[in-house]
């Protein structure tokens, strides 16, 4: 429990710092390619990763710069700043330097979803 009360939702937590870590293209949350696949995107529900390899290969990527934790992002000026705010708690990248593949743009598009195409910059 955070000092406030609230629960933090442990899954969203990544299980390793290593080379295995992927973060969403497009909400860049930072988590393992396994939590990716058993769960999805805590975010990005609409991009149905959960229990399908290819979706979670097409919609994460392991190449980002830099990390940052956020346990409370609506409170949070660099939540804020990085364009976070409305998040789940949890790591993510501060940048992700992958593009944003056509599919998922596709995929956006159909959900009336806009996203920031400098993402941390």
């Amino acid at each position: 429990m955070t000092s406030n009360g609230s629960d933090i939702q442990i899954d969203v937590i990544p299980k390793g710092f290593g080379n295995n870590l992927r973060a969403c293209v497009v909400c860049r949350l930072v988590k393992t390619y396994d939590q990716f696949l058993a769960n999805g995107c805590d975010n990005c529900p609409f991009l149905d990763m959960a229990g399908h390899r290819d979706q979670c290969l097409d919609c994460t990527t392991p190449t980002f710069a830099g990390m940052i934790s956020l346990m409370q992002p609506t409170n949070s000026w660099a939540g804020k700043w990085l364009h976070l705010a409305k998040f789940v708690p949890g790591a993510y990248a501060i940048k992700v330097t992958t593009p944003i593949p056509r599919e998922v743009e596709e995929i956006l598009e159909a959900n009336n979803i806009t996203w920031h195409l400098e993402r941390g910059d």
